[in-house]
């Protein structure tokens, strides 16, 4: 097989504007890489994106900055990724509740995918329990300071990876700079006393 081979059957098995199951479309906010969604395109990304129920975050290079657009719009995300720690989320941040607004599904499960999201949607319970989590947990990805709460969420979990990294500096670090900066002073004064 040559590369270009290669490459043209990963177009193929890539493009899910040739796989799609009834009842769910591809919408693009750009033409994708390798073509995929190029085919399909929609005018009003936004728009598309307020008028679904699910918004499909496939899997690639890690995070995606697309369940910004999708908490914005409104549009429950469906998350494929396999041991991506998401934003604001585990040990290192305030613990933001995904289970509480977005469904996750590992990649061997996507030939499943149409037939689960189904089921949910059956699920009128379920799913209001998701829009109402992502109407309350939305602003966290949100940066305008006067109605998002992404850049307080970023800081504190800064803090917190900053305070399991460096235990020693207790509640001190870099979001109290005078502490900080009394704590670099003793341990310069330490070191020069050293020295001598």
């Amino acid at each position: 097989t040559s590369p270009a081979q290669h490459l043209e059957r990963v177009r193929a098995s890539a493009n899910p504007v040739n796989k799609i199951p009834a009842g769910f479309a591809v919408v693009c906010s750009t033409a994708g890489s390798l073509g995929v969604c190029s085919t399909r395109q929609v005018p009003d990304y936004f728009a598309a994106l307020e008028k679904s129920t699910f918004c499909l975050d496939p899997p690639g290079a890690g995070f995606s900055a697309r369940i910004m657009d999708f908490a914005a719009a409104g549009c429950v995300p469906v998350i494929i990724a396999d041991n991506v720690l998401w934003p604001f989320e585990g040990a290192a941040g305030p613990g933001l509740p995904y289970e509480s607004f977005s469904l996750r599904f590992r990649k061997r499960a996507i030939p499943e995918l149409a037939a689960e999201l189904r089921k949910v949607a059956a699920n009128a319970t379920h799913l209001k329990a998701l829009q109402r989590g992502l109407e309350k947990w939305h602003r966290a990805f949100v940066w305008d300071p006067n109605y998002g709460t992404a850049y307080q969420m970023t800081l504190a979990a800064l803090a917190a990876s900053h305070r399991r990294i460096f235990p020693e500096d207790g509640e001190a670090g870099y979001h109290e700079p005078e502490a900080l900066r009394e704590k670099e002073k003793e341990a310069e004064k330490k070191r020069s006393h050293e020295e001598l």
